[in-house]
């Protein structure tokens, strides 16, 4: 993906191209809010709106759960297909280590229960994402974040 926002199916896209879970984590839960931060509201919800394919994976569910976040985080309507039952798990997939497992629950925000789809809350931080713009593959410049 370029440094453009990424429509949603894109998104899709890179679980069927085999990304690991490290770089799909970080394209969730970094790159989607990051990126829709500077778009005016009228470009958020265009980006948004679109569908994506479903993949059959719990990426699926992660990926409605974040758009929905960040719908709330916007003050948007979640777009309709993030609402889908299939976007809905009944029980709960961790995208986080057994050993955080219960600050996942406890401090995970509504979108995030309401999908089945727990990720650890330390990866929302209040900026929407890292402040530097990340590439599949690459090394973060350890220097970056001091």
């Amino acid at each position: 993906m370029d440094s453009s926002p990424a429509r949603m199916p894109e998104y899709a896209q890179a679980v069927v191209d085999g990304w690991t879970e490290a770089e799909l984590l970080r394209l969730h839960l970094h790159e989607l809010p990051r990126s829709l931060m500077g778009l005016d509201r009228k470009r958020r919800i265009e980006l948004l709106a679109e569908r994506p394919p479903m993949t059959g994976t719990p990426w699926d569910v992660l990926l409605a759960a974040m758009v929905e976040h960040v719908c709330e985080l916007h003050d948007l309507e979640p777009p309709a297909w993030s609402q889908e039952r299939e976007r809905f798990v009944d029980i709960p997939h961790f995208f986080t280590t057994r050993h955080d497992y219960i600050e996942t629950v406890v401090y995970a925000p509504a979108a995030f229960v309401r999908h089945g789809a727990l990720a650890n809350a330390r990866d929302l931080d209040a900026r929407g994402g890292e402040k530097h713009v990340w590439i599949p593959g690459s090394r973060p410049d350890p220097t970056a974040f001091r």
